[in-house]
């Protein structure tokens, strides 16, 4: 069925496309054209390349906005709206398959699932059974913010993005590091409020009668959330959650001094 279908559009693509392209313009290096059509979709080192980038990124921003504002208030013209995005996104999908030498890498790679499932909702609703799933379908068409992620090495050329990226790349083994320890500090606060709570009290509370209960308590407490669906009624219990609370506004600030200095690091060193 798969290799049917790529077969398929292999041969709309290839076939009558390039046909077409011979005949208008018998002149014209068809293997030319593909590369520098390739050049401006996939490499982004060019100005040409980075300007479709910025007109990609403005067409998905738009329609995710589209689909925002129409949950909240649906509103008559959103289906023509999202059908002119949707056939503007198929171009160029087709486009993509189209120069790619590897048509069908580029269809089975994450990036060419993630453009085939941005565009199909809207074909579905042409299926009956798709008006029963309208809602999962609308959803379905937020996947266009993914593309976004695709497109945003359009910023990567600029000093400040780099220094970014390097900031928090050299920071994560520290920042792990730092995570680790914060997981032994909860697991240890929460078997303490276990015990302190549940066994060792002569009134046990029902919220702390297990392990896994008290050390969700210690990480809602430590992260300063505070849901309020699970609270210590002993004065021992009270007194720990007391001092997590404080180590936690002291735990927040630890991974952004980490980060802000390597950022800090990576910027003194551009400067010389």
């Amino acid at each position: 069925m798969i290799k049917n279908i790529i077969r398929i559009i292999s041969n709309i693509l290839y076939k009558n496309i390039d046909k077409q392209i011979k005949e208008e313009y018998p002149d014209v290096d068809l293997q030319t054209v593909k590369n520098d059509v390739y050049n401006v979709i996939f490499n982004y080192d060019t100005k040409r390349g980075q300007r479709f980038d910025l007109v990609l990124l403005f067409l998905i921003f738009l329609s995710v906005l589209c689909i925002i504002f129409h949950s909240v208030d649906p509103f008559p013209a959103y289906m023509t709206i999202e059908w002119i995005f949707t056939i503007l996104f198929t171009i160029e999908y087709g486009v993509r398959i189209w120069c790619n030498k590897n048509a069908k890498r580029y269809i089975f790679s994450f990036w060419g699932i993630i453009d085939f499932l941005a565009i199909i909702p809207t074909y579905l609703l042409f299926f009956n059974f798709a008006t029963d799933y309208l809602h999962y379908i609308i959803v379905l068409r937020i996947l266009r913010v993914v593309r976004i992620v695709s497109i945003m090495h359009v910023f990567a050329y600029t000093k400040a993005a780099y220094i970014m990226q390097k900031g928090l790349r050299n920071s994560f083994p520290k920042v792990l590091v730092f995570l680790l320890y914060v997981l032994i500090f909860v697991t240890m606060s929460g078997t303490l409020m276990y015990v302190v709570e549940g066994v060792l009290s002569d009134n046990p509370n029902p919220d702390f009668d297990n392990i896994p209960e008290s050390i969700y308590w210690a990480i809602v407490t430590v992260t300063t959330v505070g849901y309020g669906d699970i609270v210590p009624q002993s004065i021992g219990g009270r007194v720990i959650s007391s001092i997590m609370m404080l180590v936690g506004y002291a735990l927040i600030a630890v991974p952004t001094g980490i980060v802000a200095s390597e950022i800090t690091k990576g910027n003194l060193k551009s400067e010389r």
